[in-house]
């Protein structure tokens, strides 16, 4: 080799240098934009099965906020007049976060339907959950309500009262607790309320067949600025 070869410098060793530190920066630009976003040190604790049973985490993931733990709290079963030593109790079921509630539901029996021309004078919004339930919105509070046509045999002591045929459900929570948009958390609430008429339905039992939609109805956007 001769003296001028061996003052020049090696192509191949300079290149592997260059590729070897982009591949460093990328990794470090990669690792500070993933921190930035995931934040590992935040987590999210959510109850596997809330409500009757009737709920699992991702029904609930999107009421809840970015870091902390939701504890879901119940009255027991979901008990008919047959069962219940109070027929007119309410069943009910919350989950709580950060201290608050952002899920409240009650289940309860009612003599009547929901009234159409009620709501529309009211100005909240009719739902459609399938033949035999009856869905509504009210904005001002973000408290959805569903009822279905349920006849649900009484005991013989009470055969001769006058039954309540009809199932109220009641859906409120608190949007403000959440990471997503008031509308994301809004049709949560749509989709949790069919999934506890289903297990209403089951529960109480009702003696009819209760035609209940596939999927929850969408909630329109508040009309609220």
């Amino acid at each position: 080799m001769t003296e001028q070869q061996e003052d020049m410098p090696s192509t191949g060793r300079g290149t592997r240098r260059r590729l070897w530190a982009g591949i460093v920066a990328t990794v470090l630009v990669a690792a500070g934009v993933t921190t930035f976003w995931w934040k590992p040190w935040q987590s999210v604790v959510l109850p596997q099965s809330a409500c009757w049973s009737a709920l699992g985490p991702d029904d609930l993931r999107p009421l809840v906020g970015t870091n902390g733990t939701a504890v879901a709290y119940s009255g027991g079963g979901l008990e008919t007049p047959m069962t219940a030593a109070d027929p007119d109790m309410k069943d009910w079921c919350t989950v709580r976060w950060a201290g608050g509630p952002v899920l409240d539901v009650n289940v309860n029996t009612t003599p009547n339907g929901i009234s159409k021309a009620e709501d529309q004078a009211r100005g909240w919004r009719t739902l459609d959950f399938g033949p035999d339930a009856q869905g509504r919105f009210e904005d001002p509070n973000d408290i959805l309500v569903v009822v279905l046509r349920c006849d649900y045999p009484l005991p013989a002591d009470k055969a001769d009262e006058p039954a309540d045929p009809y199932v109220l459900i009641n859906i409120d929570g608190d949007p403000k607790e959440s990471q997503y948009s008031r509308t994301r958390v809004r049709q949560a609430y749509a989709d949790i309320a069919l999934k506890i008429a289903r297990t209403a339905v089951t529960q109480y039992p009702c003696t009819n067949s209760v035609h209940l939609a596939d999927k929850a109805p969408t909630v329109p956007p508040t009309t609220e600025s």
